[in-house]
């Protein structure tokens, strides 16, 4: 059975939707950003959050696909999930997104400049190739404030290239987009945006760190 859940519940798995959910909730809570559990026999089999038109499913044991279908054909919208899960979906529209965790030693730190949070959003629209998929951009304004304010969130800026964290929580990080200016590009801006922020995810906190690949 799927019902809303008032508050999150504990999720000691590390995955991408699981990242996803946990950056949401630390957001936004259960106000904006809904929680909803599917229970099987007394025990939480999957663990959805919706924001706005967008689902995150993470599946945790035995979940009952028959019934997750029935939820997301009945209210729409688009559906992130890993790909085991896309695959035992019916096909609707939903993103898949593959997760790659970064083993590498951590790189030297490069400096960064400080620019206000207003100044990343023509950064990742001038370096997208189609492949960053942006809202509005007073949309993605507000939302991407209140996930850095509550730490959900992180970037890095050099002179004409951008990396973002979309999602992030105390033990591990999401990479979502790293984009370089078309007049910039063949001079390696992307790996070195990439770098910093690798870094600067690290100061402080040992976190699994995720790339995103669609």
């Amino acid at each position: 059975m799927i019902g809303k859940a008032l508050k999150l519940p504990e999720i000691s798995c590390e995955s991408i939707a699981a990242l996803r959910i946990k950056a949401l909730y630390n957001t936004y809570k259960g106000e904006v950003a809904e929680i909803y559990c599917q229970t099987v026999s007394g025990k939480v089999t999957a663990v959805i959050s919706r924001l706005v038109s967008g689902f995150t499913l993470l599946t945790l044991g035995d979940a009952d696909f028959e019934e997750l279908d029935s939820f997301f054909s009945y209210l729409s919208g688009e559906v992130f999930c890993d790909k085991e899960c896309a695959e035992r979906l019916k096909p609707i529209e939903k993103n898949i997104y593959c997760g790659l965790q970064y083993h590498g030693q951590i790189p030297k730190a490069t400096n960064g400049e400080q620019v206000k949070l207003s100044e990343v959003y023509p950064l990742l629209k001038l370096g997208s190739d189609g492949d960053i998929d942006l809202p509005e951009f007073e949309d993605w304004y507000t939302d991407f404030c209140l996930r850095v304010n509550h730490l959900s969130a992180d970037y890095y800026v050099l002179n004409g290239a951008v990396a973002v964290a979309g999602f992030m929580t105390d033990s591990s990080a999401l990479i979502t987009g790293v984009a370089v200016d078309k007049s910039c590009r063949k001079r390696g801006l992307g790996s070195k945006a990439l770098n910093g922020l690798i870094v600067k995810l690290n100061l402080e906190n040992k976190r699994q760190i995720f790339a995103v690949a669609n």
